[in-house]
């Protein structure tokens, strides 16, 4: 996962503020200048890696948010898990939910680079 975000600088950046987001979010308790050292630190890109693996679907709604929607199906007649990224359709097939939900979060991670780079020369040309 960690050369994926390094392939999709853009959408990593995404993901890091997402990771800092819901630390500071269930840190609410926490003093004031932790919250802040939290946002100033921030955090390294093998720790957002090893998120991302341990639970690839927390990161669905992200991409909700830029209207990237992950669809994880089950297909009976051959017993594996499949996905749609948009009207993209996977063509490989997986023995458990979260191997489909990493390739899918993989696929959508680029599909979010693409995005953010026509945002940013929109914004350039603005």
């Amino acid at each position: 996962m960690i050369e994926i975000l390094k392939q999709h600088p853009k959408a990593a950046e995404v993901m890091k503020d997402y990771y800092i987001d819901l630390m500071i979010e269930s840190a609410q308790d926490l003093p004031a200048h932790f919250k802040e050292f939290l946002q100033e630190k921030g955090l390294e890109m093998s720790n957002i890696a090893e998120m991302m693996e341990t639970a690839p679907r927390n990161l669905f709604d992200v991409f909700d948010k830029y209207d990237i929607i992950i669809s994880i199906t089950y297909d009976r007649a051959v017993n594996k898990f499949c996905y749609f990224v948009n009207e993209y359709e996977n063509e490989k097939h997986f023995d458990t939910r979260k191997q489909a939900d990493k390739d899918a979060v993989e696929t959508a991670l680029a599909l979010l680079e693409a995005k953010l780079n026509v945002l940013e020369k929109t914004n350039e040309d603005s």
